[in-house]
């Protein structure tokens, strides 16, 4: 058990990200760690197959905050016009991790009756958007369009003020 080998850890980590990479383009790949476990080198053959297995939990966990945050807001699936995937491996060109990223896309289109994941929108832009508008919205200026923002924090937001004291701006599962 390397669980706990923090220098093993890392050239485990480093091995399987090269093999990532190298699995979005091919079906397999080779991962090698010289003095891996005790002084022992490490060989294995690793397939795409093998990888997409690997990271069906944890592409299944990826939609745990959504069903939170669908459960938490009460709206209902149905209720969803476009889902749009920001952050992590959305921003990377589509020919790298594609497998996982196709996997939890392919997840969302099941679990939202079908609909495609927006590829219309750029997901920085979607970002930088959404935090134009939430700034809008709590600035509470009078002349405003009629907005409808659904965009729930998933963890408070605040800032740390005179004498290292924490003041919360916004808060958990709040809009």
């Amino acid at each position: 058990d390397v669980s706990k080998e923090y220098r093993t850890l890392g050239k485990l980590n480093r091995q399987v990200e090269k093999a990532k990479l190298t699995l979005s383009s091919q079906i397999f790949t080779k991962l090698e760690i010289e003095s891996f476990e005790d002084s022992n080198d490490f060989s294995e053959t690793f397939t795409r197959a093998k990888f997409e297995e690997l990271n069906l939990d944890l592409c299944r966990k990826a939609l745990k905050p959504v069903e939170q945050v669908l459960k938490d807001s009460g709206m209902k699936k149905e209720e969803i016009d476009v889902v749009v995937l920001v952050g992590g491996s959305t921003r990377l060109p589509p020919s790298l991790f594609r497998s996982s990223l196709f996997q939890v896309q392919s997840l969302l289109k099941d679990s939202f009756n079908c609909k495609e994941p927006s590829e219309g929108i750029n997901p920085n832009e979607a970002v930088v958007w959404g935090a134009g508008l939430q700034g809008f919205i709590i600035s509470g200026e009078k002349d405003t369009v009629e907005a409808l923002l659904i965009n729930v924090c998933l963890l408070t937001f605040g800032i740390k003020t005179t004498r290292s004291v924490s003041t919360k701006i916004i808060l958990y599962n709040n809009v």
